[in-house]
């Protein structure tokens, strides 16, 4: 999950106190499949977006209204330097009896780039993997 926090500015120099501002993300997923006996079929997709700094309030008015926020300060976030993040994952699951076989492909991609004194991401690169998985379930 992308966000976090950063230093907005040094309230008291003296005593190191300091005012922080939310790294705000937008982030959806959903999930489809069936519930048939023998086959079923699954997609999973999910989308995370890095939104920049915001003032401490969060409000939904203020996310979509882009008012940002300059960060003087180090971040305490989680992928401060990722623009984007996306996951596409379409299943099989097979069912014989007690037997299930179960066969997933998962392409996963994050943008990675600078951050600026909004704590927007620019001159990002997209970085992707493929990752291919196999469960087989006995049930007794």
């Amino acid at each position: 999950m992308l966000g976090g926090y950063a230093v907005k500015s040094v309230t008291d120099v003296a005593k190191n106190f300091v005012d922080y501002a939310n790294i705000r993300s937008f982030a959806a997923w959903a999930e489809f499949h069936t519930n048939a006996t023998r086959w079923q079929p699954g997609l999973f997709l999910g989308y995370a977006k890095n939104l920049g700094a915001g003032d401490a309030d969060g409000s939904l008015s203020d996310m979509l209204s882009c008012k940002s926020t300059i960060v003087t300060g180090p971040y305490y976030a989680r992928g401060s330097n990722i623009d984007y993040a996306y996951r596409i994952s379409p299943r099989m699951v097979f069912n014989a009896n007690k037997l299930r076989v179960a066969a997933e492909v998962e392409y996963t991609a994050a943008a990675y780039g600078k951050t600026n004194e909004k704590g927007f991401v620019y001159n990002a690169k997209e970085v992707a993997n493929i990752r291919f998985l196999l469960g087989v379930y006995y049930f007794f």
